[in-house]
């Protein structure tokens, strides 16, 4: 994450003011993070679609409107995405004379150490690298299935902007990389990972 400078393993999860005193910092902050759970939970084939099956309303009403769904870790995300979020997700920065502008695609669904990793490979590939990641949704429900992607689009480029080594995310960019798409972001590299 672009704003993490140390980390701590194994820090409890309730702060202490001990620990506050042993790692000396000035604020404790602690994220409202997005929920997913229920998503997860549910994987009914339906979850992207516009009808809704009578299976999936069933779990969904199980999960999100009983007095034990109203708990921050089986609730329904009311996740909204909004301009000012991803102006503060977003470096702001665009491309300076001399960076390679690298283009990776992909859905980068529920954001995990794999994709840290394969990204911190494609930012050591240049002096000077300016990433952009392209995401797409009908194409990862479509060669994923239905049940895919589980985070919707504006979480997933939230997640992906957070991370330190991308610049720019495009949003529901085309499957395919085709001349246009490369000349229109002046395209030096492209990466992927070992995929059809």
């Amino acid at each position: 994450i672009k704003w993490v400078d140390e980390i701590v393993p194994g820090a409890p999860y309730v702060t202490t003011l001990e620990t506050l005193d042993k790692y000396n910092c000035d604020f404790c902050v602690h994220g409202n993070d997005i929920t997913l759970t229920v998503r997860m939970l549910l994987m009914t084939k339906a979850h992207h679609s516009v009808e809704v099956t009578l299976d999936y309303q069933q779990h969904r009403d199980n999960l999100s409107k009983d007095a034990g769904g109203r708990s921050p870790w089986t609730g329904v995300s009311q996740f909204l995405q909004t301009s000012q979020k991803i102006m503060q997700f977003a470096s702001g920065k665009e491309p300076a004379p001399g960076d390679t502008i690298i283009y990776v695609a992909g859905a980068f669904d529920l954001f995990h150490i794999g994709h840290i990793d394969f990204l911190e490979k494609v930012h050591s590939m240049a002096e000077k690298p300016y990433v952009i990641l392209l995401h797409f949704d009908q194409e990862v429900n479509h060669y994923k299935g239905k049940n895919y992607p589980i985070m919707n689009i504006h979480e997933r480029t939230l997640s992906v902007l957070a991370c330190r080594y991308v610049a720019e995310v495009v949003i529901g960019a085309p499957y395919s990389v085709s001349a246009d798409l490369l000349d229109h972001f002046k395209v030096d590299l492209v990466c992927h990972g070992k995929t059809d």
